[in-house]
């Protein structure tokens, strides 16, 4: 099957969520509303009863987006809107390698940039084709999963297992490119029964424990602010669908 599709996106507006200039009596600013096309050519394919296939180009064009930049005159963060573009390709494979167990990879390249520069972000210090905040330039998964009848052990439905790994290139945290964060891997997994609309389960996230950075911006040479990602997370679930 392939496809092509046109999609009009919105996104209403706010205030930046840290309320970072209260301390000092200054009312927050409110950034404006987003508004964004999306224009995506993709296909889907069985080349073999075991492998299938998926992938897509894109374009996104992006007016008034809602980004992150840090003011050196005051030390602290802003929000600004800001319009962008980005373009790229993705694509995933999934290969059933026995009866129940199948193995998946897939990733990501992803080009962004500033376009039409505002006057407030310039004066921060963005310039005309700085990367897009938090877009990483290349990205990826691979995963496997297994499931099995339940019978042999007297139970209806069926016990599954899964595990993924996934990882997440460099980005830079806000329109200036101040600050290139790292990559980073997380690996999760999950063990359960199923059956019909109930599931119940123990999983794992962030198996490996990464800290990823999910913002940073540098106050001055050799002194960075960073907002970390939630460590390792054990814990047992349960789904009902209706």
């Amino acid at each position: 099957m392939s496809y092509a599709s046109v999609a009009r996106g919105y996104s209403s507006g706010g205030f930046e969520k840290t309320t970072a200039y209260a301390g000092f009596g200054l009312p927050s600013t409110p950034f404006l509303p987003a508004t964004s096309w999306t224009y995506e050519i993709g296909t889907k394919a069985e080349l073999t009863d075991a492998i299938r296939v998926s992938g897509a180009i894109f374009y996104n064009d992006v007016k008034d987006g809602q980004l992150t930049g840090f003011d050196p005159g005051t030390l602290l963060p802003f929000m600004t809107n800001q319009a962008f573009e980005s373009y790229g390709v993705e694509a995933n494979v999934t290969a059933t390698v026995a009866d129940g167990l199948d193995f998946t990879v897939g990733g990501a390249l992803i080009n962004s940039r500033l376009v039409d520069v505002t006057p407030q972000s310039a004066l921060a210090g963005a310039l005309e084709g700085n990367k897009v905040p938090q877009v990483p330039g290349f990205s990826a998964n691979l995963g496997v999963t297994y499931r099995t009848e339940a019978d042999a052990l007297g139970f209806a439905g069926e016990f599954f297992v899964g595990a993924n790994y996934q990882y997440v290139g460099t980005r830079y945290s806000d329109i200036q490119n101040s600050a290139k964060m790292a990559a980073y891997h997380i690996v999760n997994a999950e063990l359960g029964w199923e059956k019909d609309n109930l599931k119940v389960y123990a999983f794992g996230r962030n198996l490996l424990d990464e800290r990823p950075l999910s913002y940073a911006f540098t106050y001055a040479p050799g002194t960075t602010a960073a907002y970390i990602g939630r460590g390792r997370v054990i814990g047992l679930g349960a789904t009902i669908k209706w």
